[in-house]
């Protein structure tokens, strides 16, 4: 009955009204709040590296979720914690033992650095947009539909 009630509603606003999809890009928002965290890290020092790091990886999901998109918030927080951490273990596994190297192995700083990388772009070029639907009535008037479940 809801899936009736809703391609009835779908229909008659379609047939009554002129419904254009525009498509918005926010991208630049995230890019402003990564920018700031990367500064922050970037420091050297302690304190603001780790509000940098933390405002990396939870401000572009913070920033989805104020566009109120959710999954893409989700998908965001899935890929800036996934890839770097991927791109980590594949460094790891590229880099040549070296039992007297002190600190992070190159090949695992490169794959964080390309899965932290790839996590940004993926974001502004896939994530960071949405399309909202106007619906402007038409010369006749419309019928809206309401139905409910009980």
């Amino acid at each position: 009955m809801r899936i009736l009630a809703s391609i009835g509603l779908a229909l008659t606003l379609l047939a009554s009204s002129a419904a254009h999809a525009e498509s918005e890009w926010y991208g630049w928002q995230i890019a402003l709040a990564d920018a700031a965290s990367i500064g922050l890290m970037a420091t050297g020092q302690e304190a603001p590296a780790v509000v940098g790091l933390v405002g990396w990886i939870v401000g572009g999901p913070i920033i989805h979720s104020a566009h109120e998109d959710f999954a893409a918030g989700g998908g965001d927080l899935v890929l800036r914690l996934g890839l770097p951490a991927a791109g980590t273990f594949i460094g790891l596994g590229t880099s040549h033992g070296c039992e007297e190297c002190e600190g992070i192995p190159a090949g695992a700083g490169v794959g964080l650095l390309a899965g932290a990388v790839a996590a940004m772009a993926l974001d502004y070029g896939l994530l960071s947009t949405h399309e909202r639907v106007s619906v402007a009535p038409m010369r006749g008037g419309g019928v809206l539909l309401l139905a409910g479940r009980f």
